[in-house]
């Protein structure tokens, strides 16, 4: 479901907007799956719904565990996939974009 455009997007809506309780358990059975996260990260729409998922189980109390799991691990994971930056970035573990522009000479 994930890799497709219109499937990743109700992934990530039920990602958004389910209780707390509802994406904890999803948030723990996906990222129990190394082989799924590294998959979905190289993908074009599944690495949408891995940055989905890392930025809401940082809200929630019950992940705390799970959070610093991320943490530790996730940069390793996807590190060579194709959308890593982006995922780092969700996860808080790169830096983000400037909005300087650069100076013309």
């Amino acid at each position: 479901v994930c890799t497709n455009k219109f499937g990743s997007h109700v992934a990530e809506t039920f990602v958004k907007q389910s209780c707390s309780g509802d994406v904890a358990v999803v948030c723990k059975h996906f990222l129990n799956d190394r082989a799924l996260i590294r998959f979905l990260a190289g993908d074009k729409f599944g690495n949408y719904f891995v940055q989905h998922v890392l930025r809401r189980v940082q809200t929630l109390p019950a992940c705390s565990d799970l959070t610093q799991w991320c943490l530790s691990h996730v940069p390793t994971i996807v590190a060579d996939t194709q959308f890593a930056l982006n995922i780092n970035r969700a996860l808080g573990t790169a830096p983000m974009r400037s909005n300087k522009k650069r100076a013309s000479h």
